[in-house]
């Protein structure tokens, strides 16, 4: 039974969508996740990463899905504990269109290139991608990878940054450059989490797929499920934020 005396916990969810989109998505993981853990748990979702970032680094996160570099930094900064993680890996590419003839990123140098702000980890890419400082393209951030799609095929960028995985969905696009494979996102619990919740909240996620709730859920959210993980996984990725000047 769902206790009514707890106070709720929150889900987030890195900003790749907007607010409005991310609840839509996600709140069938809430509710199934309040349902088989009897603890209360709500979304908790942000239209931009400076405010994500900024509730991160005050330590305001529960219970937190998004990339690598954000889930090493919370467990060495913050005490998170890592619980799950997507299957497999993930790279980005930096696309174009085919009408654009891009070849190689020095191509872009000066030339406008959609990506979510900053820390995004398509933000951190393009930094890996023009390494000069002078010789750089002109950043158009944007609320999500679909409006980053979007300004590429009005012609109102010439490149964007955005998962490998996506690129099946837009067979119109050319790739320039992919990166280096990362492990794929990952769920992280805060120390204040009750150590008897964390163990609830990783059945209920191992075991999402074979529930009808949880399999709707998982399908509303376009992911595939969970598997364990431990930190050991995403030691390491952190430094991407260095760029940014943090320091753990």
């Amino acid at each position: 039974c769902i206790s009514t005396t707890l106070a709720a916990l929150e889900l987030t969810i890195m900003p790749v969508r907007s607010k409005a989109q991310t609840e839509e998505l996600y709140q069938p993981m809430a509710d199934y996740l309040t349902r088989t853990t009897g603890q209360p748990i709500k979304i908790r979702a942000y239209n931009n990463f400076v405010n994500y970032w900024q509730d991160m680094r005050d330590g305001k996160l529960d219970i937190v899905l998004d990339a690598a570099h954000f889930v090493d930094y919370r467990v060495k900064k913050l005490q998170h504990q890592v619980l799950l993680k997507l299957p497999d890996q993930v790279s980005f590419s930096l696309v174009s269109t085919e009408d654009n003839a891009i070849l190689e990123p020095s191509e872009l140098i000066g030339k406008p290139i959609a990506c979510l702000p900053p820390p995004s980890r398509g933000n951190l890419e393009i930094d890996a991608f023009f390494k000069n400082p002078i010789r750089q393209p002109r950043k158009v951030e944007v609320k999500s990878y679909e409006e980053a799609v979007m300004k590429l095929q009005k012609g109102e960028v010439k490149a964007i940054v955005i998962p490998t995985p996506m690129l099946g969905a837009f067979p119109e696009l050319a790739t320039i450059e992919t990166t280096e494979l990362w492990p794929h996102m990952g769920v992280t619990v805060s120390p204040n989490v009750p150590t008897e919740t964390k163990s609830k909240l990783m059945k209920a996620l191992l075991g999402i797929d074979k529930d009808p709730q949880g399999a709707e859920a998982l399908s509303k959210a376009g992911l595939a499920g969970f598997q364990p993980a431990d930190h050991s996984i995403y030691d390491g990725y952190a430094k991407a934020l260095r760029t940014y000047g943090v320091v753990y």
